[in-house]
């Protein structure tokens, strides 16, 4: 299931927001359209099954002995899944640098629930859309330029810090 959400449209995700976010949507009373709040809600929702994935697939590789010593030694559930997920906290990592991979780079979502308010919900990434729909190409591929380096720059952490374990 979370490998499926993982494919989620960006924009199917902005669109479902954007309808029960919108003044005749059942959340229409938070008022959260076109905010910044909306704006992260639909980042999240595009996140966290990548995390969900990554660190469910590095507790069904871990023995299944692990659990069974923990409830032998009669550790509570709480304190038996942050054990487990201390064991398979390399994988949490890397959840969530691709967790952030993904929000940062997201776009469709963005545009339809944030709006690209300047100075208000504008992100570099609908900034670059903006700019080319502008036509200023030169503009777009700069900030795009900069997309790039942070995103490089953030993967090229992502591989030290997993080095270093």
């Amino acid at each position: 299931m979370a490998h499926s959400l993982a494919a989620l449209p960006t924009v199917v995700v902005g669109l479902s927001l954007y309808f029960l976010l919108s003044a005749s949507g059942p959340l229409g009373w938070t008022r959260l359209l076109y905010t910044r709040t909306a704006m992260a809600a639909g980042q999240f929702v595009l996140a966290l099954p990548l995390v969900v994935a990554v660190v469910l697939g590095a507790l069904r590789r871990l023995a299944p002995s692990a659990r069974e010593t923990l409830i032998t030694h009669g550790v509570m559930p709480a304190r038996q899944m942050a054990w487990l997920l201390w064991e398979v906290r390399l994988a949490v990592l890397s959840g969530a640098f691709l967790a952030f991979s993904r929000a940062f780079t997201e776009l469709g979502s963005a545009l339809i629930v944030g709006g690209n308010i300047r100075g208000a919900t504008r992100t570099l990434t609908t900034y670059v859309a903006l700019e080319y729909n502008r036509g200023d190409d030169a503009r777009a591929i700069a900030l795009g330029v900069i997309l790039l380096a942070v995103a490089l720059v953030t993967n090229a952490l992502m591989h030290a810090v997993l080095a270093d374990e």
